[in-house]
């Protein structure tokens, strides 16, 4: 208040033509008015100016999309972190920049991003270049039936082999939609038809999807011992056949987030000899399973990459109820959760850690529904063996050093377009992986990894290519003691 009132006071004096010192005895109150108003013009003034240089942001004013002969500029804009018309920081753009490029990436739908920001006094124009993927795959299927590739490997039954056509459209109507048909025949013959996803509304927040097919096999697991699939094979007929069917509807109201709600059901029948073998492959003797399920699934996800991810977390959640129905065969709630973090610890090495854990509220399930370890969620180290429980947790770490970082090059030989230019990644790997199956009534009796505290320790080696091709070979050592060369195809890490 004293700095406010010698203000006044030299304000005052100038009015007054005085620049030496004046005693005020009866104050003019329209010249205090006045200096008041001008005093006041001043501190805004002053104000404005320490604001616009604490903060100096900038308008997004355009946006400008080149290289998608294809793609819509709405699913383009739809992974931005920003949109026309918002006020960005400075030292905001290049994470703008970057978080933007990753989400494209995460589409699937590109090879390569570029995103360049460029600046003027008040505004910033973002320029977009993506390098469409090739979308359209007919092509025949040569496929093995086998829980993962060291298994075929290992035993050699090319029988398991399975030929046909695919046709999947990654980018159907250049909307993000994929269209799925699959015609093959083999060791498993399967007609099958999906559509994801179909946005309903523009800003793309609700969406629909459909899975369906039509399954038949010759051969099945009826069966573990040891904790080792047994088979059953008719030389003639079907063992299996299957019909199954889905629905679902999406809901993504943030970049990083989705809900999904899903209803549908199975239908299955296998023959009597299956049965025979083993009574309850269906439970209570049937050789027929009846079921509908309702899923509701939600997920957060801001993994950089999600195939093989080097930095952001996921969290996901799913809770079903199988059978709802008074015809199915029977009924339990399922509940899934995972936790997995990724971290850059210093230069080119990085931290992945990821927990899953499954429970049914049925401990005695049919061997057909109670697939825990070994099957889509194994520990490395024990890729031959397969565990059922109603309930098992998973826990996979891994140290990752860069050897090569991505590197962007021009395959000899190839025609321009888009297969001419590539890309490689190359990353070592020191993992170990936990898990743990609870022993119950959905334990075959011959099996002894269930209710044990399982571990594999190993090294690997991991190619990333483009088009999402990933190959992997890796050394594993169980508690087991076993030990040996393990190839996979795909993430070690669960992707979902």
């Amino acid at each position: 208040m004293a700095l406010i009132y010698q203000l006044k006071k030299c304000l005052l004096n100038k009015l007054n033509g005085k620049s030496k010192r004046v005693e005020i005895v009866k104050p003019n109150k329209q010249k205090e008015k006045s200096v008041s108003f001008l005093f006041t013009l001043l501190i805004l003034s002053f104000s404005t100016e320490l604001i616009a240089a604490e903060f100096s942001g900038k308008v997004v004013s355009s946006v400008i999309i080149e290289g998608n002969k294809i793609t819509s500029n709405k699913v383009i804009e739809r992974e931005l972190t920003f949109t026309i018309g918002d006020t960005i920081g400075v030292d905001e753009i290049d994470a703008h920049s970057t978080k933007s490029r990753q989400n494209l990436y995460n589409t699937s739908l590109f090879n390569f991003v570029t995103l360049t920001p460029t600046t003027t006094d008040s505004t910033v124009t973002w320029k977009i270049e993506v390098d469409e993927r090739w979308y359209v795959w007919p092509f025949p299927i040569l496929e093995y039936s086998d829980r993962n590739l060291s298994v075929f490997l290992k035993d050699a039954r090319f029988n398991k082999l399975n030929i046909g056509t695919y046709v999947k459209v990654d980018n159907f109507r250049g909307m993000k939609e994929q269209l799925k048909v699959r015609l093959i025949y083999g060791y498993r013959n399967q007609i099958g038809l999906s559509y994801s996803t179909l946005y309903i509304d523009k800003a793309k927040k609700h969406g629909l999807s459909l899975w369906s097919y039509y399954a038949t096999n010759n051969e099945i697991a009826f069966n573990s011992f040891e904790n080792k699939p047994a088979y059953y094979k008719l030389a003639e007929g079907r063992v299996r056949s299957t019909i199954y069917f889905d629905i679902s509807y999406t809901y993504r109201p943030k970049l990083y987030m989705w809900q999904s709600f899903s209803a549908g059901f199975i239908n299955s029948h296998v023959s009597d000899s299956v049965v025979r073998l083993n009574p309850n492959y269906f439970g209570n003797g049937n050789n027929h399973l009846s079921l509908c399920h309702v899923r509701y699934e939600m997920a957060y996800d801001t993994r950089n990459f999600r195939l093989f991810p080097l930095s952001g977390y996921y969290f996901y959640f799913q809770l079903a109820r199988i059978g709802i129905l008074p015809s199915d065969n029977f009924s339990y709630w399922h509940i899934e959760t995972s936790v997995r973090k990724y971290t850059r610890l210093f230069n080119r090495t990085y931290l992945a850690l990821d927990l899953i854990g499954k429970a049914n509220s049925k401990n005695s399930l049919p061997y057909s529904q109670s697939e825990a370890l070994g099957y889509e969620n194994y520990i490395r180290g024990y890729e031959y063996y397969t565990g059922h429980s109603s309930a098992f947790m998973q826990n996979k770490n891994a140290l990752l050093f860069e050897v090569l970082p991505t590197k962007a090059f021009k395959l000899p030989f190839i025609p321009p377009g888009r297969f001419k230019k590539a890309h490689l990644a190359i990353f070592l790997s020191i993992f170990a992986d936990t898990g743990y199956a609870i022993k119950n009534g959905s334990t075959p009796t011959a099996n002894h990894m269930e209710g044990q505290f399982l571990t594999g320790t190993g090294a690997g080696i991991n190619f990333l290519a483009y088009y999402d091709v990933i190959f992997r070979i890796e050394y594993s050592r169980n508690k087991f003691g076993e030990d040996g060369i393990f190839f996979h195809f795909g993430t070690p890490f669960l992707k979902n």
